[in-house]
């Protein structure tokens, strides 16, 4: 049983019951469970998301082969969903120059919709309304306007997508509209060795909306996600979440918690930490760096950092290394809050 030693290091308290609640889909994924405290209202999520049994037979789980594609020398990744999608990738064009990435390597796509659902892009895949993909970094590929279907149908390396925030905590609003995107990708895209990633939305600031506050609400978005790396698959998650939760618990965090207005990120180091998250699960592999010491700052003029309900942080010399490394951690534990230090801001996770 090696295959599950580095998961049992890094979630003793749930190994057990996750393995044995996936046992049945065992030879044909890799598996990623969600770590927990030992509160009430922790045990409860725990509950909640082991309600229901796997299933007796692989029927109901989409599991597949799903590596990042590093075999071409290059990535071409679509990004599909929200405001969220243009938070997370804003600096990445940024961050992959400065980590020496050619322009000529990759291709950087993204199509959007305001509050876009998973269900917003199935019924678009099935009613196939014109979408339009925006370019967004590397080097320009021969797709435009057009069929949903058509867009998928490009020769990417790479499909990201995301539940919008307000369903992003319940697992029940995935599917069957994440299945049949998923089929939609297999049905039509090129490459048959195309790979599905996830990027995990980031919690609320406290106060935005209902009663969870954003540690509580993070968690369930945690447990969402680790269902659907049960029973869907998508096992390349991004971080974005967590690596914010991260920075949440450091001298980075201020008025609005990383956001600008309660739940969109701040334009410079909450954007930047989001980035951050991409470029170390995307790209970091591929092209042999790692985030860490990269030399990005922002320069954002003043009346864009006040233009906002909360205060704006730009990314400076001082803080992009704290920045990095919530980010970093956050990819090496997609679903796990560091712990921290009073010395970094941020404690390091203990072997």
């Amino acid at each position: 049983m090696d295959f599950f030693q580095p998961l049992s290091r890094l979630f003793p308290r749930l190994f057990a019951l996750v393995a044995t609640m996936l046992l049945p889909c065992l030879l044909t994924s890799t598996i990623v469970a969600c770590s927990v405290d030992d509160d009430a209202d922790d045990n409860a999520i725990v509950k909640e998301m082991m309600r229901q049994d796997a299933p007796a037979d692989n029927s109901d789980c989409y599991f597949r082969n799903n590596p990042l594609p590093y075999g071409k020398g290059r990535l071409r990744v679509l990004a599909v969903g929200n405001s969220y999608t243009i938070d997370g990738i804003t600096y990445l064009p940024k961050i992959l120059k400065d980590a020496g990435v050619d322009d000529s390597k990759y291709s950087l796509y993204y199509v959007v919709s305001s509050g876009a659902s998973l269900q917003y892009w199935y019924e678009r895949l099935l009613s196939g309304e014109t979408v339009s993909p925006l370019f967004a970094g590397g080097t320009p590929m021969p797709v435009h306007d057009g069929e949903f279907s058509e867009l998928l149908s490009a020769d990417w390396d790479v499909i990201v997508f995301q539940q919008y925030s307000g369903a992003a905590t319940n697992y029940d609003t995935f599917n069957p509209h994440l299945r049949g995107l998923i089929d939609g990708v297999l049905g039509h895209c090129t490459n048959p060795d195309v790979a599905l990633a996830w990027q995990l939305a980031w919690s609320y600031a406290d106060g935005f909306s209902d009663r969870l506050n954003n540690v509580s609400r993070w968690e369930k978005i945690c447990v969402a996600a680790s269902r659907m790396v049960v029973y869907d698959g998508i096992d390349i998650i991004i971080p974005t979440g967590t690596a914010i939760q991260n920075a949440r618990n450091t001298e980075l965090n201020g008025e609005g918690q990383l956001t600008r207005d309660g739940t969109h990120l701040d334009i410079g180091v909450g954007r930047y930490i989001a980035a951050c998250a991409w470029a170390q699960t995307l790209f970091a592999p591929l092209f042999v760096f790692s985030v860490d010491k990269l030399p990005t700052v922002t320069s954002l003029p003043e009346s864009e950092l006040s233009a906002y309900p909360y205060p704006q942080q730009q990314v400076t010399a001082q803080n992009r290394a704290l920045c990095q490394k919530c980010a970093v951690m956050a990819v090496e534990s997609p679903f796990e809050v560091a712990d921290g230090s009073p010395i970094t801001g941020i404690r390091d996770i203990k072997p």
